[in-house]
């Protein structure tokens, strides 16, 4: 009797080591796979945040800002007088393809680096920054006002020109860059209207602007509080060089008398 007893005391603590193992393996396998999951959300190079962090978290985010839109419609406040919207910062070195033909990759990633730790430093932890790819980021400002979306554009403008780059061999260079932004929900009086993705390619139109108009400069492209919806309730209505022709938007740009290019 004893010796089943003991038998059977045995087995049992054999079997609660087991399920101990099992545990720890389980919750080793759950760290990893975390870490896996975040690390695909990363850029590796420099850190900052990548596409796919970008495809997961903003359409949330957009949606949040698109319902505090409608509660604060509905519940007869003007939305502008709240933090809710979200503004979008497309930026990208000029010329930095020459300091890759110039001194080398490995130049080229010091100066990604070292602006993607100036990012981390000028914008709020709140904010997303972006390695959107090659010479190119994005600045994602959460819970602001479209009113002071020009000032944070100037301001980073003014901060990567306060810049200066080490390279590895030693030497230090400036450079300058070219904003296009936006702001979501893309229309204020429709918030229910255009998507996050459609924002990104007002963005881009934007940057593109910037950079063919001269670069070192902003270029942002803001729905009217006025502008009719209608126009607006299919994909082709987003179109930005048709909005601007309709006049659903408005420019604005850090140099005086822009004339957005051919």
């Amino acid at each position: 009797m004893f010796w089943l007893q003991w038998r059977i005391r045995r087995l049992f603590d054999q079997n609660s080591a087991l399920e101990r193992r099992i545990d720890d393996s389980a919750r080793t396998l759950e760290a990893t796979n975390r870490a896996l999951q975040e690390a695909s959300l990363v850029d590796p190079l420099t850190g900052l945040h990548n596409r796919r962090f970008l495809d997961q978290a903003l359409g949330t985010d957009a949606q949040q800002a698109r319902r505090a839109y409608q509660e604060m419609q509905a519940a007869g406040r003007d939305p502008g007088e709240a933090k809710e919207d979200i503004l979008l910062y497309l930026m990208d070195l000029d010329y930095f393809k020459q300091v890759n033909d110039t001194w080398g990759q490995e130049a080229g990633d010091a100066v990604l680096c070292q602006l993607g730790e100036a990012l981390k430093r000028i914008t709020r932890k709140t904010d997303f920054r972006v390695r959107w790819g090659g010479g190119t980021f994005l600045v994602v400002a959460r819970r602001a006002r479209r009113s002071g979306a020009p000032t944070v554009a100037r301001n980073l403008l003014a901060a990567v020109r306060d810049l200066t780059f080490q390279l590895p061999g030693g030497d230090l260079i400036r450079k300058r860059i070219s904003i296009g932004f936006t702001a979501l929900p893309l229309l204020p009086q429709g918030p229910e209207l255009g998507t996050w993705e459609q924002g990104m390619a007002i963005a881009e139109a934007c940057l593109a602007a910037a950079k063919r108009s001269g670069r070192d400069r902003f270029v942002g492209a803001l729905f009217r509080p006025d502008a009719d919806p209608a126009p607006l309730r299919d994909a082709d209505g987003w179109d930005l060089g048709r909005a601007r022709a309709q006049g659903l938007v408005e420019v604005l740009c850090s140099e005086p008398g822009f004339v957005w290019p051919q």
